[in-house]
C-alpha cells in the first residue's frame, strides 16, 4: 500500500517552478503596452487582421486585431489526438484556484503538453521543469480534454488576448465546452478556518448545462460580476456560439487554497468524462500552500495594478 507521502500530488506546474527572467529582467506592463501602441502605428488600416483576412475596420476592431499578432497558441503534434474536448482554463487569481485546480488534473490525469502560449506582451519568464526550460502558459490534453494551465500573473492587456485565442482555439478543436475554474472569495471561508467544504457556484451561456448545474454539484451564480480572464472566455464564447461554464469555489482571497480548487475539482469531475480523487490533494494541502506562496503574491500584485476583482457582488 502506498504511504500518504507518495500519493501526495506533485503539482509540477504551479507548486515550486523555477522561474527565470530572461535578460533579468521582467518587462513592466507599461512597457508591453507601448510595444504594441507602436506596432499599431506601424500598420495602415487596410493591413489590419480580423479572423486572418485583410480589410478595413473600425477602431475597436482593429485594437483587438493585434491579438492574432502579438499572442500566439502554437500545436504540438500530438494535438491532433484531441477529440471534440473540453477546454478547462486555469489561471491564477484569487486563492490560485484555477491554477492549482488545473495542473493537479494534469498531473492526476498525466496528460501530454499539446500547445503553448506565446507573446510579445508576455513577462520575459520561462519555467525550468526536470532540467527542462518550458513557456510559462501550456495546454495539456488528450482525447475527450485539454487543460490550459498559466503559472504567471496575466496583466490585464495579456489576459484579454489570452482568453480570446483560447476560445478561438477551442473552437478550432471543435471542442465540446470551455470550463472556467477560478476562485470566489468568501467570508464564510474565512470564518469557518478552511473547516467547511467550500460551495462552488456555476454561470453558463448554455440552456443545457445551466440544467445541469445542481445535479453536478454546483449551485447556480444568480446574481454578481465577474472580472478579468474569466469573464472574457464567457464574453467570447458567448459571441462565438461555444458553450462555456464557469466554476467559482468559495476560496480564501489572499492565500493559495487547494481545499477550493479539490471542491471545484469534484464538480468538474460530474460535468467530464473523468475521475478525480483529489484526496492526494487535499492531503499536500499544506505543502502546496507553502510552496505556492510566491506566486500568490505576484498575483495579488498583478490584481492591484490591474484594477482586477473577481469577486461576486450579490444584488
Amino acid at each position: 500500500m502506498a504511504s500518504a507521502d507518495s500519493r501526495r500530488p506533485r503539482l509540477r506546474f504551479a507548486a515550486s517552478p523555477v522561474t527565470v527572467s530572461l535578460m533579468g529582467v521582467t518587462s513592466s506592463p507599461d512597457n508591453r503596452v507601448n510595444a504594441l501602441k507602436a506596432r499599431q502605428s506601424d500598420e495602415s488600416p487596410s493591413e489590419a487582421r480580423v479572423d486572418g483576412s485583410s480589410r478595413g475596420v473600425q477602431a475597436e476592431d482593429r485594437f483587438l486585431s493585434t491579438t492574432e499578432e502579438t499572442l500566439r497558441i502554437t500545436d504540438l503534434a500530438n494535438a491532433a489526438k484531441l477529440s471534440r474536448p473540453a477546454v478547462v482554463v486555469g489561471v491564477p487569481e484569487m486563492g490560485l484556484v484555477g491554477t492549482i485546480a488545473a495542473s493537479y488534473l494534469v498531473e492526476h490525469l498525466g496528460l501530454p503538453e499539446i500547445a503553448y502560449v506565446d507573446s510579445e506582451m508576455m513577462p520575459q519568464v520561462i519555467v525550468v521543469q526536470d532540467a527542462e526550460p518550458k513557456p510559462p502558459i501550456r495546454i495539456y490534453g488528450k482525447g475527450l480534454v485539454a487543460v490550459a494551465v498559466s503559472e504567471v500573473p496575466l496583466p490585464a492587456r495579456i489576459s484579454y488576448d489570452l482568453a480570446t485565442q483560447l476560445v478561438a482555439w477551442a473552437k478550432s478543436k471543435q471542442c465540446k465546452m470551455v470550463v472556467g475554474v477560478t476562485g470566489l472569495p468568501s467570508e464564510d471561508r474565512v470564518e469557518s478556518g478552511g473547516e467547511k467544504k467550500p460551495v462552488v457556484l456555476a454561470v453558463t451561456n448554455d440552456q443545457d448545462l445551466r440544467r445541469s448545474i445542481k445535479a453536478i454539484g454546483a449551485q447556480p451564480f444568480e446574481h454578481g460580476i465577474i472580472a478579468s480572464t474569466y469573464a472574457t472566455l464567457l464574453r467570447r464564447c458567448i459571441s462565438e456560439g461555444v458553450p462555456n461554464i464557469t466554476l467559482l469555489a468559495e476560496s480564501y482571497a489572499e492565500f493559495p487554497d487547494p481545499g477550493a480548487a479539490a471542491a471545484a475539482l469534484q464538480v468538474l469531475a460530474e460535468l467530464l468524462p473523468i475521475a478525480v480523487d483529489v484526496k492526494p490533494l487535499l492531503e499536500g494541502a499544506e505543502e502546496i500552500r507553502l510552496n505556492m506562496r510566491s506566486l500568490m503574491s505576484q498575483t495579488q500584485q498583478a490584481i492591484q495594478q490591474g484594477g482586477q476583482s473577481t469577486r461576486g457582488v450579490y444584488g
